[in-house]
This record gives structure tokens, sequence and C-alpha cells, in this order.
């Protein structure tokens, strides 16, 4: 990551970005361990930086251009990215969390598995991202659409401990409330974004909806039946 960031970057910030911009010492830690704990990068020329897996906590990007970047797996909770050009950049599996991007620019990103709890996005330009595979339940109402449906249907009692996109095997010919037939029904992405995210179009689908697995013909006796969890606890991976 150091010589390809110093390469994208050196040339540019002397010519185009104001020394008072930010503080240029937070490019050499970026450069040489990949971390800039709440270090000041306002409107910092990024372009095209790879800077995957680096962990910006609390750093101050407003404004700064990270059109293109690689940020996948980056940690950038907390940080302020107000207005800041994410046109472009990688953003698979990056944590987002508590950070403002209020009127940021997130035009054709791509977000699968990136972490918006809590983030602002009042304002954000997200045309051609998708959303939908990002992991924050209330994504959509926080840049102003109507509110994300969690899974459906709801969590029944006693099945929060279970984990979401799990099979479960029941001795009666019925889904018990929390989960869903294992019967290869189609389902939308919008209304189902965590099992989404956890199946994508394994068992069919397109870019709006995708298949549960159909074990219909796999029951090991008469009476039983298969269902899919979910409305459980998120399967965190180790």
């Amino acid at each position: 990551m150091a010589s390809r960031l110093l390469a994208a970057t050196a040339a540019l910030f002397f010519l185009t970005v104001p020394a008072s911009a930010f503080d240029q010492a937070a490019i050499g830690q970026l450069d040489s361990n990949g971390e800039c704990l709440r270090c000041n990068l306002a409107k910092a020329d990024l372009r095209s930086a790879d800077l995957e897996s680096a962990i910006l906590d609390g750093a101050d990007l407003s404004g700064a251009d990270l059109s293109g970047a690689i940020l996948s797996l980056a940690s950038l909770a907390g940080a302020n990215l107000t207005g800041a050009n994410l046109e472009g950049a990688d953003l698979t599996g990056a944590d987002l969390s508590g950070a403002d991007l209020q009127g940021a620019r997130l035009v054709s990103a791509t977000v699968d598995g990136a972490i918006f709890t809590n983030a602002k996005l009042k304002g954000a330009d997200v045309r051609g991202t998708n959303m939908q595979l990002a992991f924050d339940a209330d994504l959509a109402e926080a840049i102003g659409g109507q509110p994300a449906a969690t899974p459906s249907p709801p969590a029944g009692k006693g099945l929060q401990k279970l984990l979401t996109g799990t099979l479960l095997l029941v001795a009666f010919d019925y889904c018990p409330s929390g989960t869903l037939a294992a019967d290869g029904r189609l389902l939308a992405i919008s209304d189902n974004q965590w099992l989404y995210a956890l199946y994508g179009p394994t068992f069919g689908g397109d870019n709006t909806s995708f298949r549960l697995p159909d074990l219909r013909k796999t029951v090991p006796a008469e009476g039983l039946t298969w269902c899919v969890v979910a409305g459980g606890t998120w399967p965190a991976q180790p």
C-alpha cells in the first residue's frame, strides 16, 4: 500500500491543496503503517489511492477526493467524510459506523458488506450504488428514503439466539414465527437484506430478488419441515 499511496498522491498534494487543508505528517503516518487515527486529511487528494485495510477511525476527511480509492476492509468508524468524493470507490467490507457522510458523493461506489451503523448520510449522492448490500437496517431511512426492512418475519420468541440463515428442522408441518419455509421461494432483496447478504444468488435469483434453498424433497421423515431462520442473530465470521 505504501508505494502506491505515495505515488498516487505526493505530487498532487502540493499543487492542488493548500498546505493548511491537511496535515502532511498524516500522509507519512498512513504510508508507513496504514494507520492514521483522528488525523487531519481534510480536502486531501487521495484519488485512486490504495487504502485497503487502512485504519482511519475518527479522521477528518471532509471534502477529500477519494474517487476510485481502494478502501476495502478499511476502518473509518466515526470519520468525518462530509462533502467527500467517493465516486467509484471500493468500500467492500469497510467499517463506516458512526461516520458523517452528509453531502458525500457515493456515486457508483461498491459497498458490499460495508457497515453504516449510525452513519449520517443525509444529502449523500448514492446514484448507481446498491446500498442494499451494506449492513444497516436503518440505511434507507438515513439517506432520506423509507426505512429499510429488517429480516422478515421478525424473530419469534426463543429464536433470537439462533443464527440468521441457518436451517431448522421442525417436527410439524409449518415454519414458526421468525423462520421461512426452505421451499425455494423467491424473495425481494430490498425486504430481506440480511438473508441476501448471506445467500446471495447461490440458489437462484437476479438483481432484485433471490431464492431460498429448496429442501422439500430432502426431509428425513414424513411430517418434518425444513425452515430458514430469518429473524435470528447475525452470524459473525471467526
